[in-house]
């Protein structure tokens, strides 16, 4: 596990979490799934990416893998602490214990957001502080 602070915010231990890239990887999720110690995974994507025929490679290995799946496409442009809250919710009510994000950008980064506010609950923003943004200049 990696453990990190960030002031105003309480310590927490995330597992090490995987990337992996390349060509034949998309039938492989299962095992990687299994290495990480997952029974049920959560795959994290948006519309798009889901409806493709690479994608079906995905499902088809976490079924092969005899993993029972949660499938949120909830991703969106920039996401919302509204899309993490309501895909934690989905995640936890669904017993997952993995959170396996395909696609990239947006997706990449809820699905990072969700695994955070899975682990430690949500948080306060992390610089409640802050001064606001000057006006912008005319």
């Amino acid at each position: 596990t990696r453990s990190f602070h960030v002031t105003g915010v309480q310590t927490c231990a995330l597992p090490i979490s995987r990337i992996v890239l390349g060509r034949g990887t998309a039938s492989d999720v299962g095992a990687y799934v299994r290495q990480l110690g997952g029974e049920r995974p959560m795959v994290v994507t948006d519309p798009v990416v889901a409806s493709t025929a690479a994608f079906q490679a995905i499902t088809d290995s976490l079924k092969t893998s005899k993993l029972p799946y949660t499938l949120y496409t909830g991703c969106d442009v920039n996401p919302t602490d509204t899309q993490i809250d309501r895909a934690c919710a989905i995640y936890k009510a669904e017993g997952c214990d993995v959170i396996v994000g395909i696609g990239g950008g947006s997706n990449d980064e809820e699905m990072a957001y969700e695994a955070l506010t899975a682990v430690v609950g949500p948080q306060p923003a992390l610089a409640p502080n802050m001064p606001p943004a000057p006006a912008p200049a005319k």
